[in-house]
């Protein structure tokens, strides 16, 4: 785990679905524990389309003037419910003061707002699954909250009108995309008690006064893809 801040957390109606009812096609083209990013429209779960992705040496691509859209696929075995308890056991200090469980998507960008590149020697891409960017913020993030029904799923996806209001300025020629897939704790510890807290510059969790915010505490990614933009 990594880091929290401030999002917004919106409700799951249709971005998952049962593992039972997903195209096994997609296991067979792309594995278990992945994201798929779409440049062709909405990748169905019922139905499995080639023609949506252009992947290509473990990288997906996609033309700046069409939309993206996303899905993932949890590792073999698990759900929603097996990430959010394994969060919980892993951070439980704050937990009592716990408002909502939710899962979804963070996407970095490669190049800030001014198209400087951001990626370095010393801020490289994540070179493996549970890596995370270190260069910047994301400039998108969409998370939805956990119900009785989706906790026993294994799949989710993310419309392009979910997340083009703020990732359509990063979404131009050149640029690379990094998204992943978390779990998400959000809590409110009451302002003058104790609450855990990561620690950028020291990379520990840390016991520190509560200012009365709402925080987030976050998996690390479960699933996650690159997309360059052409």
């Amino acid at each position: 785990m990594k880091k929290v801040f401030v999002l917004l957390v919106f409700l799951l109606f249709t971005a998952g679905v049962f593992a039972q009812d997903q195209d096994p096609a997609y296991m067979k083209a792309f594995g278990y524990g992945v994201v798929m990013a779409s440049n062709n429209g909405f990748p169905a779960y019922k139905l499995y389309d080639p023609a949506q992705f252009d992947y290509r040496d473990k990288v997906f691509h996609a033309k700046a003037e069409a939309t993206l859209s996303c899905r993932v696929i949890l590792p073999e075995g698990t759900t929603f419910a097996t990430y959010m308890q394994k969060l919980k056991t892993q951070q439980s200090k704050n937990l009592k003061y716990k408002t909502s469980e939710s899962h979804g998507w963070r996407i970095w960008c490669s190049n800030n707002n001014n198209g400087e590149l951001l990626v370095s020697e010393k801020y490289p891409w994540p070179a493996k699954v549970g890596d995370e960017p270190k260069w910047a913020e994301p400039v998108a993030e969409q998370f939805y909250e956990e119900t009785a029904e989706n906790s026993s799923w294994s799949t989710a996806a993310l419309k392009w009108e979910d997340i083009k209001f703020n990732l359509n300025y990063y979404f131009k020629k050149g640029n690379k995309l990094f998204i992943a897939f978390y779990s998400v704790i959000e809590y409110k510890v009451p302002g003058g008690e104790m609450e855990t807290k990561w620690n950028d510059k020291l990379n520990i969790w840390e016991d520190v006064v509560s200012t009365g915010a709402i925080g987030y505490i976050y998996s690390d990614p479960i699933a996650s893809c690159t997309v360059v933009i052409e």
